[in-house]
């Protein structure tokens, strides 16, 4: 395999161990960890050739809108990424933090997840035909406000049953996010500040954030999307 090639495979190994960490020992982790050992097994590729000490934190400036769901819902994907996020004063973007493999999955599902709840959000409101248009702006918000919250919960579960450590090697993300926590404190002047909105509690919303799959990110045809 010529060097070229056997880059191009790593650099999509780390992707897909980036999506396993915080969620060894699930569904969502076994696939991935199975997709990974697979990948290390056809190519002959160790896990000390994963591993690069060179590899550094930076930063990713994306649009998010001034939506408090999707701040919400940025949050919790940079999380389970292993990443930290903060928001641009003044300006519609937020900005990711963390390693590059790590940021560009964080990135690519915000993309997808959100476009799903928004997606289902307009569904949803299309059904509400005896709604005035100002009920159904205040339910669609509701909608996609508990969306993110349901999915928020989703992922503290994930964490919350994942191992430590697991036999494909994603031992080498245990520490990356505290990691770029120590990158943030030493490299960026953050103040703290709360976006508040009025909203209700929505089942169908939360049900839909409860409902998303992160499977589309590691399986089917959007795999080339994370360097498939």
């Amino acid at each position: 395999m010529q060097d070229k090639d056997k880059k191009s495979i790593i650099e999509k190994l780390k992707k897909v161990l980036a999506l396993a960490a915080g969620a060894a020992g699930t569904p969502e982790g076994e696939l991935a960890a199975k997709k990974a050992n697979d990948l290390m097994t056809k190519h002959a590729i160790k896990m000390v050739e994963i591993s690069d000490e060179s590899e550094t934190i930076g930063k990713l400036r994306l649009e998010i809108g001034h939506s408090t769901w999707k701040r919400r819902l940025l949050h919790s994907v940079a999380g389970y990424c292993n990443c930290s996020n903060y928001y641009v004063s003044g300006s519609s973007q937020g900005a990711l933090v963390g390693y590059g493999a790590d940021v560009e999955v964080a990135e690519y599902l915000f993309g997808i997840i959100s476009d799903e709840i928004l997606r289902k959000s307009k569904a949803y409101t299309r059904r509400l035909k005896w709604c005035d248009k100002g009920q159904k702006r205040k339910a669609g918000n509701d909608f996609r406000l508990s969306a993110a919250k349901g999915f928020n919960d989703k992922l503290i579960a994930l964490t919350v049953t994942a191992s430590t450590l697991d036999q494909t090697g994603t031992a080498i993300m245990v520490n990356r996010k505290s990691e770029v926590q120590n990158w943030v404190k030493e490299n960026l002047k953050l103040y703290s500040g709360r976006t508040s909105t009025s909203s209700e509690y929505n089942s169908a919303g939360y049900k839909c954030g409860q409902g998303v799959s992160l499977n589309s990110g590691i399986s089917g045809g959007t795999t080339a999307k994370i360097g498939g």
